[in-house]
């Protein structure tokens, strides 16, 4: 997270604002160090002002401005003061904070509910939160009240009526009243999913249930939780599938596995990636480069060293051009070039970029600043003012006058740097000088405008053969 501290004060509310009011999804951006928020379309719905913004949950999100931490709702507005040392998540109405070295919790308004008096504490999950106190774990409710004895090495959440606890180096379960049904024998376990959890002994993994007896033998090498009824697991080195009732029904032969979603998953064999259904028919030929899981109906891949997209024909409907790309939420995915963030559509289009990015169309004039970046995706080319020199006009400056002004270009084409290009204009005034050039062979890159020194309006064009 940033560290630097906000200059803005931020606007400070007591309560939530309602949430039929503010878009249902909202997406950070980072400008200038800063954090913000915009909705599906790319309006900026919370001006970057802060210096780190977490995801919603329960209609908060957690911010950081300074050295504290707090929670605004999604029109912007502080909830209560950013005051706290550390916070996690809100969950069933509360959210653990961090006072000192005491935790505690708070309501959706902003107050303390229960005080920070607790070494340690975790997300309210089925009316009971993990609490530390002398270095031993119990719960406790609603109310602050502990209900059940700090008395395990480690506790965690709730679910499905079951927590996971610690006793010495085993693992275990209890109820909400506190008895062990299942007796602390595993030496790992993990969250419950699709209603059963992965448990180690020795070396071999299994599964459980939500009354905590084995129900899956751990007779594999390695596990992941179920996920559309399957889970993958890893037998002689080789990665497979079985169902719920612990039958194998993708035969363990591939080198690597992810689990599935959407009704596909990713498979490696040597170096090709490629996607299979639930019956372990290839759907999806190993064309790509590497790949990932599909997420709102798109799967990232990356070709070279560039990331885009493919849809569930394998189809590449996003050229790989940007540096990184994150999966698709709600009809939007985050892309990166070189350090700058911005937002695109399934289309491609982009709805939001921060300042140093720019997208741009081959034969179409573009503004492009100084140590900005722009994007040609029809080309796979990345355009990039490094430098600009005035001898006789210092920089702060616009020239009317006679004056010869030289900017410096570098072109990357498919993430490799192809050329740099020097244009110059001996007169600002009448925008006089050699101001095109050819690059790469087939392009020409020339210099239309120049606005106060650091403005400047490029277009890319193809040679004719």
């Amino acid at each position: 997270m940033p560290a630097s501290a906000s200059t803005n004060e931020p606007q400070i509310v007591s309560s939530t604002v309602s949430e039929n009011i503010a878009p249902k999804t909202l997406f950070p951006i980072v400008q200038d160090d800063k954090w913000g928020l915009i909705d599906k379309s790319g309006q900026v719905v919370v001006e970057p002002r802060f210096d780190y913004i977490g995801d919603f949950k329960e209609g908060l999100a957690t911010i950081k401005v300074g050295n504290k931490y707090g929670y605004i709702n999604k029109s912007g507005q502080v909830i209560g003061k950013p005051m706290f040392d550390g916070v996690e998540n809100f969950s069933q109405g509360l959210a653990p904070i961090k006072v000192g070295y005491k935790y505690g919790f708070i309501g959706k308004t902003g107050q303390i509910v229960i005080q920070p008096t607790f070494g340690g504490a975790r997300e309210f999950k089925e009316g009971l939160a993990a609490i530390k106190v002398n270095g031993k774990f119990g719960y406790i409710n609603k109310l602050g009240k502990i209900v059940i004895k700090p008395t395990f090495d480690d506790a965690r959440e709730f679910e499905s009526g079951l927590a996971t606890i610690k006793v010495g180096n085993k693992y275990g379960y209890i109820n909400k009243s506190g008895q062990v049904v299942g007796k602390p024998m595993f030496e790992g376990a993990g969250y419950f999913n699709e209603g059963l959890r992965a448990i180690r002994i020795g070396y071999k993994y299994g599964f459980i249930n939500n009354s905590g007896q084995i129900v899956i033998k751990p007779t594999f090498s390695d596990v992941y939780f179920f996920n559309e009824g399957l889970a993958r697991i890893k037998v002689n080195g080789v990665y497979g599938f079985i169902n719920k009732l612990g039958q194998v029904v993708i035969k363990p032969t591939f080198r690597d596995v992810r689990e599935f979603h959407e009704g596909l998953a990713v498979i490696q064999e040597g170096d090709k990636y490629s996607f299979i259904n639930k019956l372990g028919q290839v759907v999806i030929t190993p064309t790509l480069g590497r790949a990932f899981n599909f997420k709102d109906g798109l799967a990232r891949i990356i070709v070279g060293s560039k990331w885009g997209f493919i849809d569930k024909t394998g189809q590449i409907v996003i050229k790989p051009t940007f540096d990184s790309v994150e999966d698709f939420k709600d009809g939007l995915a985050q892309i990166k070039v070189g350090s700058e963030s911005g937002y695109i559509d399934k289309t491609g289009r982009v709805v939001w970029q921060s300042n140093k990015i720019i997208l741009a169309t081959l034969n179409e004039p573009f503004q492009i600043k100084r140590k900005q970046s722009a994007i040609l995706e029809s080309e796979q080319l990345q355009i990039e003012v490094i430098s600009v020199q005035n001898s006789l006009c210092p920089p702060k400056f616009q020239c009317i006058r006679e004056g010869e002004l030289i900017i410096l270009v570098k072109i990357m084409k498919d993430g490799q740097e192809l050329e740099n290009v020097t244009l110059v204009l001996y007169s600002l005034s009448i925008q006089r000088g050699e101001n095109s050039k050819t690059f790469g062979g087939k392009y020409t890159i020339s210099l239309v405008e120049v606005q106060g020194n650091d403005t400047f309006t490029l277009v890319v064009s193809k040679n004719n053969k």
